[in-house]
């Protein structure tokens, strides 16, 4: 029992500190997985022994990811196993209470089978082995999970010959323990929704989870599942009050690095003469003044935090109230990294940051154009790429 308390007090205390360390951020990364599969048991029976016995399972994880690399989720399952003989057991008798015995017994082991519904509920901590060596975005990872379950398992034992129940056969633990691992292989489909395929492999402490003992009970008590899943990336972003993904944000406030902002500021101006109306010999001279701005974000971020972010985004706001009648169209923009798609989406949420900041401080959104640019192929894998670039557009008489 001391390696659960172990598991549990450790799992207890790195939850504690991410989540302080995370409290203050303006971006949770939950997440939700579901998945379903075939559970494999190896016991006093067997799923595989001279007949293959297929159940299922089906599992809900919500989980909550603290970095890069590491995560942990809440793992709530429900399930059936069939066990039958193994090929060395055929011959062997067993008694209805579920004792085998190799000369005294009710049955045939041969004409028995056993069916477990369980119930589990525990914990994994999966650690992204990709991104243990580097942070490069990718839609393929692999990810290793310790696992520590409780289990509730309800067995039975039915006749081969009419699939009518005999008994319950041994008393199983009401509550028992398991512990092992998984490995997942992890595609990524789209900015928040992942599917995955998953082995894994547990010991069970109930040596009576199938309903079966012998006078000389084996120590292997084992399930093996493989399981297909769907992921599904969550989190709340107080600037949109929208759930969003959180797939690739892997920027933790307590850590931030803003690059050394260069602000751009130009005066482009020129001269445009109307056209007289009506024949009346008006001479009208325009001067369009476009003021522009560049916002700059740490890597795969497009939050607005610091205070360099909000000076520049500020002098924009003073200057579109000072003049009412100036549009505001605002670009993001993204370096390499990434997949183009991936780098689409993000481009188009560092345009719409600017834009909520800019209306919460007081700017009418009609006056507000965005567009996502993608990749700024101009500037490549450098900090200059990951930018807003916030443009006012103003016409004044000269």
């Amino acid at each position: 029992m001391k390696i659960i308390y172990f598991i549990f007090t450790f799992c207890l205390v790195l939850s504690t500190s991410q989540v302080y360390a995370q409290s203050y951020s303006e971006f949770y990364r939950f997440y939700l997985s579901a998945q379903g599969g075939i559970p494999v048991f190896w016991g006093d029976l067997s799923t595989i022994g001279k007949k293959f016995h297929p159940g299922y399972t089906f599992n809900i994880q919500p989980g909550f990811r603290f970095n890069d690399w590491i995560s942990l989720e809440f793992d709530l399952g429900i399930g059936k196993g069939k066990l039958g003989p193994k090929d060395w057991q055929k011959d062997y008798l067993i008694h209805s209470n579920g004792v085998i015995a190799k000369e005294i017994g009710e049955f045939l082991v041969k004409d028995i089978y056993s069916e477990i519904n369980f119930y589990r509920a525990g914990f994994r901590v999966p650690v992204n082995l990709m991104n243990l060596t580097s942070k490069k975005h990718r839609s393929f990872n692999i990810e290793l999970a310790p696992t520590l379950f409780l289990n509730n398992f309800n067995p039975g034992l039915y006749s081969k010959t009419n699939y009518k129940k005999i008994s319950d056969g041994q008393n199983s633990k009401f509550l028992s323990y398991s512990f092992g691992g998984d490995l997942s292989f992890i595609k990524q489909i789209n900015h928040r929704t992942f599917l995955y395929f998953r082995p894994g492999l547990y010991w069970l402490e109930d040596e009576r989870f199938e309903g079966i003992t012998r006078h000389d009970p084996t120590n292997s008590n084992l399930q093996f599942d493989l399981a297909l899943g769907v992921r599904i990336k969550l989190g709340y972003d107080r600037n949109r009050n929208i759930a969003i993904s959180t797939s690739r944000v892997r920027v933790s406030p307590a850590h931030i690095r803003i690059p050394k902002v260069e602000k751009s500021t130009k005066i482009i101006s020129m001269e445009i003469k109307a056209d007289p109306v009506d024949s009346i010999p008006i001479a009208l001279t325009l001067k369009p003044i476009t003021k522009i701005d560049t916002v700059f974000y740490e890597f795969d971020s497009f939050e607005i935090t610091s205070n360099i972010q909000k000076d520049v985004l500020n002098e924009v706001i003073s200057f579109a109230k000072l003049h009412p009648k100036a549009t505001i169209h605002i670009e993001g923009w993204t370096d390499l990294s990434g997949s183009k798609g991936y780098n689409q989406i993000l481009s188009e949420r560092r345009a719409n940051t600017v834009k909520n900041y800019l209306i919460e401080n007081g700017i009418d959104q009609y006056r507000i154009q965005t567009k996502g640019m993608g990749i700024d192929y101009d500037n490549g894998i450098s900090e200059k790429g990951r930018k807003s670039v916030i443009v006012v557009k103003l016409l004044t008489p000269q």
